[in-house]
This record gives C-alpha cells, structure tokens and sequence, in this order.
C-alpha cells in the first residue's frame, strides 16, 4: 500500500485554478506538477506514486 494525501479543489470557484486548469478537467498533479489530465490512468499514477515514496 501507498499513503498518499488527497486535496480536491473545486475550481468552479477559485478563478485561478479555472483559469489554469479549466481546459484539462479532471487534472491530477504529484508534488504540484500536472501528472494526468483528462483521464486518469491507474498503472501510470501507481508507478508515479511507487516513484515517489522511493
């Protein structure tokens, strides 16, 4: 198992995330860098995450 922490932001309201993000919903960042966007592949974010915590 992987411990993550999970933040979810609304970006209906903060302006500034609509502005960044709004083309690329759903959008996943690791470490505040765009990981996945639009769809979200499992195999790739648990490689990500493995990565991570080595």
């Amino acid at each position: 198992h992987i411990q993550v922490n999970l933040v979810e932001h609304d970006i209906l309201v903060d302006e500034e995330l609509w502005n960044k993000y709004s083309e690329e919903v759903p959008v996943l960042l690791i470490n505040g860098k765009i990981h996945n966007y639009w769809r979200i592949d499992p195999v790739r974010l648990r490689g990500a995450l493995e990565e991570f915590v080595r």
